[in-house]
């Protein structure tokens, strides 16, 4: 018989886990940031599995669960029995992990946001969750319709999705999202409207919305312009929004796996907890393509939904828009879990692609030794 719950630090920069743990109570926890490098991440991981609880259950999100589904991956690991796995955010990567093995996936709040953590630090995301220990309960939410061109009354359906770039981010894998037969959730945060453009574009161009029942588009800037993006490809997809699922204020409970029954009349939706659905993604045939030169690491990831990248031995890596340590790292686990950069192999990147404060040579650093630790990428920086 399963245990009941499990926490797990599964993000790189955790904080305050002493004020996380005054709402997970006598639970147990796994990990504490005294040793929280990806090697001991994924240990605790394969620890939490092991248990065989009902519940693992992300204590934040941030960065690093990429890796940890890389080395899962890696040694053939997969879901335990009878767990399901809740978290956002980050966590995107394994909750795609769980729902492509069939298992439950929970996207919904973590215990490291809410309104204890805000009254003690300010932490602004989720700062009106009262958090719950029942992910499953019957819970009836809202939302606006924005695209309902077929002029439905009702829509039942599986959901699968989370964090818009973690799931730009998984393009040409074996967990990159495809919407058919499902409900297809995007959230983001803090990300400027261009980009978010540009990951969108990417997931059209990859199919993922092909076959799809619905969209329905959690937290993120702009969700109307983006909702009008989908359309204009997908003009006979319904679309719908709800600023209470993802990086805000609120942040409800989706069970990915559940029916989810949507009343387009009263504009309210429910999960049915004693019906579960399958995910049954559609593998669509991406012809090789082999590329040369400066390439930016984003678009080489958005191209992964179209090709089979391969990339020649002159290529330098790039960022149009430079980023900080994790995301960089994060962008180089995606190009290794599409198959575009392989182990043992060395990969030159461009000396401009971190903007971490304090120092960036010291950046540069802990990256090339984090990949070479995680899988034997040597980096030259050029």
């Amino acid at each position: 018989m399963a245990l009941g719950y499990v926490f797990l630090i599964t993000s790189g920069d955790a904080k305050h886990p002493e004020i996380a743990k005054e709402v997970i109570g006598q639970h147990k926890i796994i990990g504490d940031l005294t040793d929280n490098t990806f090697e001991t991440r994924f240990k605790n991981f394969k620890t939490a599995l092991s248990l065989n609880p009902k519940y693992i259950w992300s204590v934040r999100g941030g960065f690093g669960a990429s890796s940890t589904l890389y080395l899962l991956e890696k040694h053939g690991i997969r879901p335990s029995q009878d767990s399901a796995y809740v978290g956002f955010s980050d966590s995107t990567f394994l909750l795609m992990w769980f729902r492509t093995h069939q298992k439950l996936a929970i996207h919904g709040p973590q215990p490291h946001a809410n309104t204890v953590i805000y009254k003690k630090t300010g932490y602004k995301p989720n700062r009106k969750v009262k958090f719950s220990f029942d992910p499953i309960k019957k819970r009836i939410y809202g939302f606006e319709t924005l695209h309902n061109p077929k002029k439905l009354k009702t829509l039942k359906g599986a959901m699968i999705g989370g964090n818009l770039t973690c799931i730009h981010d998984q393009l040409g894998s074996k967990t990159q999202l495809q919407g058919n037969n499902q409900v297809v959730f995007l959230e983001e945060t803090n990300e400027k409207s261009g980009n978010q453009e540009k990951l969108i574009q990417a997931l059209i161009d990859a199919k993922t919305f092909e076959g799809a029942k619905a969209v329905f588009l959690g937290d993120m800037n702009e969700p109307k312009h983006m909702a009008l993006m989908i359309h204009r490809r997908y003009p006979h997809l319904l679309i719908v929004y709800s600023p209470k699922f993802g990086h805000a204020d609120y942040n409800g409970f989706l069970p990915f796996g559940f029916e989810m029954n949507m009343d387009l009349e009263t504009q309210k939706f429910y999960f049915d907890n004693q019906k579960h659905l399958p995910y049954e993604p559609v593998v669509f045939d991406r012809p090789h393509r082999v590329m040369r030169g400066e390439l930016d690491m984003v678009s080489l990831i958005s191209l992964n939904g179209q090709y089979k990248v391969r990339l020649k031995s002159d290529v330098v890596l790039t960022l149009q828009n430079p980023d900080y340590r994790p995301r960089i790292i994060r962008n180089i686990v995606s190009l290794l879990r599409a198959g575009t950069l392989k182990e043992n192999t060395t990969v030159s990147i461009k000396k401009d692609v971190v903007i971490e404060y304090p120092d960036s040579d010291e950046d540069k650093r802990l990256i090339a030794q984090e990949l070479w630790r995680l899988c034997k990428l040597r980096i030259v920086w050029v």
